[in-house]
């Protein structure tokens, strides 16, 4: 989905313009436990950012997955 209006995020003393957001999601990469079925990890609020190269998640986001 592209972003209407103009969102940046800051890094460092740099500006970088959010491109656009979107969903993704991993079918059956989690793995439960005693060999139940896989589940999906599903990340939302993704950002394509132009000339940001490194991969962020949110550990606290991450924290209230329930696995």
């Amino acid at each position: 989905m592209k972003v209407n209006s103009p969102e940046y995020i800051k890094a460092g003393n740099l500006s970088l313009p959010i491109l656009s957001r979107n969903t993704r999601t991993f079918k059956g990469i989690i793995n439960r436990v005693y060999n139940e079925a896989e589940k999906d990890l599903i990340l939302k609020d993704i950002v394509v950012i132009k000339g940001f190269y490194i991969n962020i998640i949110s550990e606290a986001r991450l924290l209230l997955l329930k696995v």
